[in-house]
């Protein structure tokens, strides 16, 4: 389950970046060879299907306004079945209008399993390529910082 997690974004945007019909081989092709398992993904929508020998994964995206770069209510939901079960959804917060993350979009992510749920925020430029992410663990807050020339 934490594999399909992991893949969710980087299969979002092939979805986005690839149009359906080669956005599905794309993604089967790389679902097959990060989890070793066949896979089969069907777009229809806004809902991408995939399912594997460990159950089907879907997730559903939501754009308010595909205008704005950081459009406040946009969102992607995940929901797996199988052996592991499990629900994900990053959803946009809107532009950071003052402190240290002025100027960035605040995304929130929440993922729940069987035997835990994570929390994550993140804070992104227009470009995606430079941002910020913080989590949450045992009353503490821990942030890593990403960049495109690192």
């Amino acid at each position: 389950m934490k594999k399909i997690f992991l893949l969710v974004p980087v299969l979002v945007l092939a979805f986005f970046l690839l149009g359906c019909s080669p956005a599905e081989r794309a993604m089967e092709k790389q679902i097959e060879a990060q989890t070793g398992d066949k896979a089969d993904v069907d777009i229809r929508g806004d809902t991408t299907t995939i399912t594997t020998g460990q159950g089907e994964t879907q997730v559903t995206t939501v754009s308010k306004n595909t205008d704005s770069w950081c459009q406040v209510g946009s969102e992607w939901k995940l929901a797996t079945t199988g052996e592991d079960t499990g629900n994900a959804e990053w959803k946009v917060q809107g532009i950071i209008t003052s402190g240290e993350f002025r100027g960035l979009c605040h995304i929130t992510y929440r993922a729940q399993s069987n035997e835990e749920i994570v929390t994550f925020d993140y804070y992104v430029d227009e470009s995606g390529e430079n941002g910020y992410m913080e989590m949450s663990l045992n009353g503490q807050k821990y942030t890593s910082q990403w960049r495109a020339d690192n």
